[in-house]
């Protein structure tokens, strides 16, 4: 695998040009995606097929990184103990609805599989992402996609069940 310094610095400025407001809102490098895009692009040469030039498929690496990184620490950054900001006092109608989700997400949980929770769990409330979640449970990526396909899948049941 080759890529050269021109190649890399293509990829730096296409980032910081195309992503700027995303790389300004969230505080985050170029040099950063960048050098995230190339361990990324060593992990999974051997899946580069050649059907468009390196440049692109650098550029649609990175595009993921960069916007899993957002969402990433748009889901960190709302964490708050106990879920219960300690500037904003809820009120009572807001703690009702919260009750009422809680009791519903106990319920999804409950026809949910423990390898299907467990999988939802660290993509959706820790935001990790699939390839994070495959070497974290070692098992593989599509196996993942898959767990977390049912356990949609059985939310929508669940909810229309107790909607009827």
């Amino acid at each position: 695998m080759a890529i050269s310094s021109q190649d890399m610095q293509y990829l730096r400025n296409a980032i910081a040009h195309q992503y700027q407001k995303l790389l300004k809102r969230h505080r985050i490098e170029p040099d950063d995606v960048v050098q995230q895009t190339l361990e990324h692009a060593v992990r999974s040469w051997h899946r580069f097929q050649g059907r468009s030039t390196m440049r692109t498929w650098l550029v649609g690496i990175a595009k993921n990184t960069l916007l899993m990184e957002c969402r990433a620490r748009t889901t960190r950054k709302h964490d708050v103990p106990n879920g219960i900001d300690p500037v904003h006092r809820p009120s009572n109608h807001d703690l009702e609805r919260c009750y009422a989700a809680r009791e519903a997400l106990f319920l999804y949980a409950k026809a949910m599989s423990h390898e299907q929770r467990q999988t939802l769990i660290l993509q959706i409330a820790h935001g990790y992402s699939r390839d994070e979640i495959s070497v974290m449970l070692g098992i593989p990526v599509a196996t993942v996609g898959t767990r977390i396909f049912y356990a949609r899948e059985r939310m929508a049941m669940t909810r229309a069940e107790l909607t009827l």
